[in-house]
């Protein structure tokens, strides 16, 4: 691997970083910490870092390049994981390379942690709504998501006027969503992250709005909008339009079954002239690999050049 990769794990630790707090029966988001520590041994490193993500709730992994001098500050990148239940944000294809990896070889830190109900925290969303009835699923992702901005903003290592988002599937929607409400974030990749709501009606044949509440228990305040999508409040053109100028790349699939491409085309098309008011249109991308809803090599190596050359 060029250079190197600090992980935990054989390689040794990078940073480990803690994300969100539940007090009082409500998640305070901004109360994140980042834990500093003296040289200790990997045993007394790791039962450490599990004794502070007891306290703290989640914990998430910083990667970053091992032989970055020390003082320097990284361009920093969340990678987001898609609907990865029983690994969370360690990746399934494991004939690819984990983007996790690409990015660091690019020369990115990356901080990676298993969104709410995956992976080491399968088990948030048994009891999640007779714990927050008002809130939604998809709103503990999003806060998460910026928790994970506050505690990079803080860290030694990270350059807090470069930190971007790198989503696939759920964690491309999550990214527009943090995105759109966190204007900390730089850039955005989201591949296969969303399909319009307002069309998404069951004739289309993909599961239709219903998704996010009858399917899975995102948003479940959209069921209600099932027969009547047209009536949705908002829609992703909206939340594409909040993240101009910042540049954004939309990754979509032509075989992807879980979206209606053209309508997506559409919505970026849609959104273009936001970008253009910025005078920022060359900042906003589509790309339609002739492929089905997955993240091979190839596509990993062509959104990276995109960060590249139109990330600040």
């Amino acid at each position: 691997m060029p250079g190197g990769v600090k992980v935990r794990g054989a390689m040794g630790i990078g940073n480990r970083v803690l994300l969100g707090v539940a007090l009082g029966g409500s998640l305070l988001g901004a109360a994140v910490q980042v834990r500093a520590q003296a040289p200790m041994s990997t045993q007394q490193r790791e039962e450490h870092l599990a004794r502070l993500a007891q306290i703290a709730g989640i914990a998430g992994d910083l990667y970053y390049p091992r032989d970055t001098p020390p003082g320097k500050k990284l361009p920093t990148v969340i990678w987001l994981h898609g609907y990865s239940y029983p690994l969370g944000y360690m990746w399934v294809y494991h004939s690819d390379l984990h983007p996790i990896l690409a990015l660091v070889h690019a020369g990115y830190a990356v901080l990676a942690y298993d969104q709410s109900g995956f992976g080491s925290r399968l088990s948030e969303t048994g009891a999640f709504y007779d714990r927050y009835p008002k809130w939604s699923h998809m709103g503990r992702l999003v806060e998460d998501a910026h928790s994970a901005v506050d505690a990079l903003s803080g860290n030694a290592l990270v350059d807090p006027a470069r930190i971007y988002l790198y989503g696939y599937s759920l964690g491309g929607t999550v990214a527009l969503y943090e995105a759109a409400l966190d204007a900390r974030v730089k850039g955005v990749v989201s591949v296969a992250g969303f399909t319009p709501m307002r069309t998404d009606t069951a004739d289309r044949g993909d599961g239709g709005v219903a998704r996010y509440s009858n399917e899975r228990d995102l948003i479940p305040a959209l069921g209600f909008f099932v027969g009547h999508e047209a009536q949705i409040p908002y829609d992703y053109q909206d939340l594409l339009g909040m993240i101009a100028p910042r540049p954004l790349l939309v990754v979509q699939p032509q075989l992807d079954r879980d979206a209606t491409p053209r309508d997506v085309e559409a919505t970026v098309k849609r959104t273009q002239g936001v970008y253009s008011l910025y005078g920022a249109a060359d900042k906003l991308s589509l790309t339609e690999p002739w492929d089905y809803n997955r993240l091979p090599k190839s596509m990993l190596d062509e959104t990276v050049k995109w960060m590249g050359a139109n990330l600040p």
